[in-house]
């Protein structure tokens, strides 16, 4: 963060519509949005160069947000609305993503620490990225664009990278089980001491095995 500029928190003031707000350079600490309350909307919203920590969102619409130069750390995006927004240079760590709403995101230049994906459909278009020690369970990328990212130490259960555009992917020590990838693309990924065994390669949604 900016030195210069002004420390700003953020403050519920109780209203559902937070919409086309400037939040640049903000703190969010322990925002958490339960279940029992109606979910704030973050439509169109600047959160250029804010810090959230501790904060849990639920059902939050962030749809056409610009969410650049941002931190997470220890949140939770559950049901969110994602939606169109984007996300560059950001950095998430200890970050759980689960059941949320993509729609054509886009992802640049950022890193995921220890984050975790459940039950994601992720409609992105993500490059430049990097995931450590990050876990993907029941994750799909079907009609998304991905370019130049590396996974370190990722641990990948049953998900579909097969049904995306995808380049110049890396993975490092990491760990792929009943998980499937697209022939098309796979002889352009870099694979480091990652075993090959747990990965289904399909062509057009056809299963080929290794031999063939």
């Amino acid at each position: 963060m900016n030195p210069l500029t002004p420390v700003r928190i953020f403050e519920d003031n109780g209203s559902v519509t937070r919409e086309c707000e400037n939040f640049t350079y903000m703190q969010f600490v322990n925002f958490r949005q339960s279940e029992m309350t109606a979910p704030v909307s973050f439509f169109r919203s600047d959160f250029r160069g804010s810090k959230f920590a501790h904060c849990s969102f639920w059902r939050n619409n962030f749809d056409r947000a610009d969410i650049i130069s941002c931190v997470f750390e220890n949140c939770q995006f559950t049901n969110v609305h994602i939606g169109a927004s984007e996300m560059k240079n950001c950095y998430f760590k200890d970050v759980i993503f689960k059941n949320n709403n993509y729609n054509h995101t886009s992802i640049q230049e950022s890193t995921f620490e220890n984050c975790e994906f459940t039950d994601e459909h992720l409609i992105v278009n993500m490059k430049n990225c990097r995931l450590i020690n990050c876990k993907l369970s029941n994750c799909s990328f079907e009609r998304s664009t991905v370019e130049s990212v590396s996974f370190l130490e990722c641990k990948i259960y049953t998900s579909d990278l097969a049904t995306m555009h995808a380049e110049r992917l890396e993975f490092e020590k990491c760990t792929i089980q009943d998980s499937s990838m697209g022939i098309s693309y796979i002889f352009g990924y870099l694979f480091y001491q990652t075993d090959l065994s747990g990965i289904k390669i399909l062509y057009r949604g056809v299963e080929l095995p290794f031999t063939k």
